[in-house]
């Protein structure tokens, strides 16, 4: 009977412990982070029955007592938090932080902030230990730079060096100077050319825009004649020039007759009185003498040439005069051939310098226009001809052969050529931002090859010009680039390569380019925007130059026995030999596995199961009451069989 009382003190005492775990985890149902202990009991001892039956095992227990209590790892419900280093881990895992006793203590609680100066810490004080990178150096200013060439991918090894970190605001991510440029686009041949550009006196006519930007068409070996003087052009094939003369009168002069044709001089003096059938026949038989072409009749002399005819007169019966017949060339070598603007200023400058010696002056002028100007205080008279030249051509040049009004000018309609242009920025070794400008201007089209003149200019902020360089880009028939594949340019004092054969490459097609890319590697210096923490650990800063950079890892770390943990208070924990030593997950070929996730701007909640803890409360009451009774009754059974003794 005596045991009852031992069972019944038993029973009080167990309820009472049990009434303290469960007291304690309803006083930690807001505490973040906080893992439920569960009691568990267990009997004392207990003796075997005599007389047992053999059938069923037969004992007498003597009371309870609180065997452990068994920590509930359940994973609570998560909330969400405005501060980007608050983090719940979502799986398994447990942070690590440095406790204030120097020990590398655990927790799930992620409240973690920065302090002063940057380092995070839980709200006690103890700061979150990670695999730092030490990628960032100090400043003279106070502030820290990035390093971006530390390898941050593998930051967390199989026995991890820890320490705390600090993330400062003043980061700066380092300018990086550009070293390659891809260049993509389609550079357009169609006939009506999209955009122009004035053409200059190296241009070839075979690549030229009329005013209206229509492709002219000029091919190797057209031509037409070009003329200065009275009475000259081009027929049957010819030029021509027609001198009429009347008889001389008699004044006591003879006829002179002095002149130069296509580098021939004629001369002769005839009496004084002579007919004009005379000084024809005259003129004639030294032509014939010097086998210099022509027509007669007894009043004129037609001269005649399949090329030019240049004459120029010292006497009073002939006027200077110049024609030629000027032909396009792939390859301007002979007299009166033209490639270039500049060759075909140079042969109307010299028929005009034949007929009206230091009256014209023919040149370029900056929109694309031929311009011939009389200094004189004559008129001076021009024409041509076509014979098999582009009619654009020669409506590019109508204007240019009026006649010239002393001290005016007549002016081609503009030349241009098919352009294309595109710019970026690139930035220098010192950390500079300058604009570098593509332009592209379609020069030549021959043998089944487009050439165009690909210009790189590099400009600083101030629009002063630091760089520039000049390649001749060749497509082949069907626009596909050649040469050259790159090009080198001075980059302010490094060099940086422009790539022409990336993303598509560079083309030379009739069609309208549907889209140019241009892409470089090089970047301005940024300065910080934000921290982030990624779900495997990775603490993060992106900074305003679009680039980001890892600073750190935060590992997990797990236990063979995580329920052996001892609880230290303030959601600390230290290992224990029961629970054996925290440790990452590695892997030899995939390295650090985190066996959970950290989500950020999340804080987990107790586990504690409210209700589930109400009624564990009621039911630990209701035992207390009972083994509290069954010792009351125990009492008054002894006080019974005392009194049966009486």
């Amino acid at each position: 009977m005596n045991t009852s009382f031992y069972n019944g003190i038993a029973g009080v005492n167990t309820s009472q412990n049990s009434m303290n775990i469960w007291g304690n985890n309803i006083a930690n149902v807001n505490t973040t982070g906080f893992k439920a202990n569960i009691p568990q009991f267990h009997t004392l001892f207990s003796t075997q029955l005599n007389g047992a039956s053999p059938v069923a095992e037969s004992d007498q227990s003597y009371g309870s007592s609180l065997a452990s209590t068994a920590m509930d790892l359940k994973q609570g419900s998560f909330v969400d938090s405005d501060d980007t280093f608050n983090m719940a881990i979502a799986g398994k895992g447990w942070f690590s932080v440095l406790g204030h006793n120097g020990n590398q203590d655990y927790t799930k609680d992620g409240r973690f902030t920065r302090d002063e100066e940057g380092t995070l810490v839980n709200p006690e004080g103890n700061k979150l230990l990670v695999v730092n990178a030490n990628n960032l150096t100090a400043n003279k200013d106070g502030g820290y730079t990035f390093n971006p060439n530390i390898d941050t991918t593998h930051l967390v090894s199989a026995s991890p060096t820890l320490s705390e970190i600090k993330l400062p605001n003043n980061l700066t991510f380092p300018a990086q100077a550009t070293k390659n440029v891809e260049f993509a686009s389609n550079l357009d041949t169609s006939t009506l050319a999209e955009k122009i550009r004035p053409a200059k006196l190296e241009s070839d006519f075979n690549a030229l825009h009329d005013h209206q930007r229509k492709l002219m068409g000029v091919k190797d070996n057209q031509s037409f004649v070009y003329t200065f003087g009275k009475n000259i052009g081009e027929q049957d094939g010819l030029i021509k020039h027609l001198v009429c003369f009347q008889d001389d009168k008699v004044d006591g002069n003879n006829v002179d007759v002095d002149f130069t044709i296509n580098g021939t001089n004629i001369k002769l003096t005839l009496p004084d009185g002579s007919k004009k059938k005379v000084i024809v026949d005259a003129i004639a038989k030294k032509l014939d003498d010097n086998n210099i072409a022509y027509d007669k009749t007894d009043s004129s002399i037609t001269f005649k040439d399949k090329n030019k005819i240049y004459l120029t007169s010292n006497d009073k019966l002939f006027k200077n005069v110049a024609g030629a017949k000027l032909t396009y060339k792939y390859t301007s070598s002979k007299e009166n051939d033209f490639t270039t603007i500049g060759d075909f200023v140079k042969d109307v400058q010299n028929l005009a310098d034949i007929a009206y010696p230091k009256s014209v002056q023919v040149s370029l002028d900056n929109k694309g226009r031929i311009v011939a100007s009389n200094t004189s205080k004559n008129t001076v008279y021009s024409d041509s001809t076509n014979i098999n030249m582009s009619q654009e051509f020669m409506d590019n040049i109508a204007n240019l052969t009026n006649d010239i009004y002393p001290g005016t000018s007549d002016k081609s309609l503009d030349f241009n050529h098919a352009y294309s242009g595109h710019s970026t920025d690139i930035v220098d070794s010192k950390g500079n931002s300058n604009n570098l400008k593509f332009e592209f201007i379609k020069t030549e089209i021959k043998n089944g090859e487009i050439d165009w003149q690909g210009n790189f200019s590099l400009y600083d902020k101030n629009n002063k010009l630091l760089s520039n360089t000049t390649q001749t880009f060749k497509f082949d028939q069907h626009g596909l680039l050649l040469t050259p594949k790159s090009v080198t340019i001075d980059n302010n004092g490094t060099p940086a390569v422009l790539h022409f054969d990336k993303n598509g490459g560079l083309t030379s097609q009739s069609k309208a380019s549907d889209s140019t890319i241009i892409d470089q590697d090089g970047f301005l210096a940024g300065s910080l925007k934000n921290y982030d923490v990624e779900q495997n650990g990775d603490i993060v800063a992106t900074f305003s130059n679009n680039k980001a950079g890892v600073l750190g890892q935060i590992p997990l770390f797990h236990f063979e026995n995580a329920q052996g943990l001892e609880k230290l208070g303030r959601n600390l924990y230290s290992e224990t030999d029961n629970s054996n030593k925290g440790k990452v997950f590695y892997n030899a070929t995939k390295g650090y596995i985190a066996g959970g996730k950290i989500l950020s701007n999340k804080i987990e909640q107790s586990n504690v199961n409210f209700a589930q803890a109400m009624t564990e409360v009621i039911v630990t009451q209701k035992a207390f009451s009972a083994s509290a009774k069954s010792i009351t009754t125990s009492d008054e059974m002894i006080k019974t069989a005392i009194n049966l003794k009486r």
